[in-house]
């Protein structure tokens, strides 16, 4: 029997016989489920066309400096934040280390509905988050790199679910003492294929992430046919890519991210053969 392709096959009288099978479908959550684990919490946001499109000038504005998104990501985190709301200078200092306000990228991120000026002047700004996901999403630099490859995904309407920011328990057992869960990215589904994606901004190295970790909840939960990605934006060791390879997980890098999408629906149409 062949789930993955819907066919039961049949050794009669010195003959193989081929039959179609209805098996039906189950959602990401259910395979989880169905393996023994259980989805904590996952996110499908949505987002105007206006949105979308700024995001994802933002995002390709990350991925090619990098150094600057880095800037705006720790501006924010270490600006003092209350309700959602912070008024602060536009210069911070951390650990002999200064940030700036980058006001280049600001318009961009007040444009990606992520956040609302109130009040600026020269040595000072007073801003609010609308969302806790626009909080995000300004503080955590590799959040960006999520966010985007979750719209592309939605815009090309190859997938029957989108998720990021997924939240695994590994014994759908929460809480207990020792739980063990994580977080998968994004998680594409098209039918029984499922996509599994780790996203970077950082240089790697073998020793920057734990890459079996990846390959175990991948193959726990949807299978060894499921797709395994680690995409990163930064420098890559080859001794991490071969190390990549020997697990079955594929890296895609900044200069891929363009043709990532066709990659997938190339594998989908593959996997319906």
């Amino acid at each position: 029997m062949d789930i993955e392709r819907g066919k039961q096959y049949k050794w009669v009288a010195g003959q193989l016989e081929k039959e179609d099978l209805d098996i039906p479908t189950l959602s990401i959550q259910q395979l989880i489920a169905l393996r023994g684990g259980k989805m904590l919490k996952s996110k499908c946001p949505i987002h105007s066309a206006q949105q979308i499109a700024t995001i994802k000038k933002l995002a390709s504005s990350a991925i090619a400096n990098s150094a600057n998104w880095y800037q705006v990501t720790q501006f924010v985190s270490l600006a003092k934040t209350n309700d959602l709301h912070a008024e602060t200078e536009k210069i911070l200092e951390n650990n002999g280390k200064y940030y700036h306000y980058l006001e280049s990228l600001i318009p961009l991120l007040v444009e990606a509905g992520m956040l609302c000026i109130e009040s600026e002047d020269e040595k000072r700004v007073a801003y609010s988050f609308p969302s806790q996901e626009a909080q995000v999403f300004c503080r955590n630099k590799e959040h960006i790199l999520e966010v985007y490859l979750y719209l592309l995904a939605l815009e090309s309407q190859l997938f029957d679910e989108c998720m990021i920011g997924s939240e695994i328990d590994w014994n759908g057992i929460f809480p207990e003492v020792d739980n063990v869960q994580n977080e998968i990215d994004v998680i594409l589904r098209k039918g029984r294929s499922i996509i599994f994606i780790s996203c970077k901004t950082t240089d790697l190295s073998v020793e920057a992430i734990n890459i079996n970790e990846l390959e175990v909840y991948a193959n726990h939960f949807a299978g060894e046919s499921c797709l395994k990605l680690i995409v990163c934006t930064g420098k890559i060791n080859p001794a991490y890519a071969n190390r990549c390879q020997e697990y079955g997980v594929l890296v895609i890098r900044s200069e891929q991210i363009p043709n990532l999408i066709p990659m997938l629906k190339k594998y989908s149409k593959r996997q319906k053969r």
